[in-house]
């Protein structure tokens, strides 16, 4: 489910109350979650994805990139973009490290989906 703005929260809301999560080890078996669930006190619950993302900076988003590679490694397919990003520094399982990459390529990182005038995702070229 996606929001295009905070206009169509009321109706994903009530799909999203509509849904039940079970792990699959209780599937189709009587399941009661957990009363008390642990939340990181650092991760914002107000901000939109859209928004957490928006308000990255640029080496902070490839930062998130890197890690969440590490545990949701990328598809053969999707080499032509690991190329392309391996010259930014980015590789999965690999902590990046804006510091080893040139400094204004550092500086652009972080000003390039402003000076664009779009925050929009776009679809990479081959």
């Amino acid at each position: 489910m996606s929001a295009g703005s905070p206009d169509d929260f009321p109706a994903i809301h009530a799909l999203q109350g509509k849904l039940a999560i079970t792990p699959l080890s209780a599937y189709g078996k009587p399941y009661a979650p957990p009363v008390t669930v642990t939340v990181d006190p650092n991760v914002d619950l107000t901000a939109t994805p859209f928004d957490q993302v928006r308000l990255m900076t640029g080496e902070m988003f490839f930062k998130r990139m890197a890690l969440a590679m590490k545990v949701n490694p990328p598809s053969a397919e999707d080499g032509w973009a690991l190329d392309k990003l391996k010259l930014l520094g980015v590789e999965p399982g690999k902590p990046f490290d804006p510091s080893r990459i040139d400094e204004q390529l550092r500086k652009g990182i972080g000003e390039a989906p402003w000076t664009s005038g779009s925050c929009s995702p776009r679809v990479p070229t081959r």
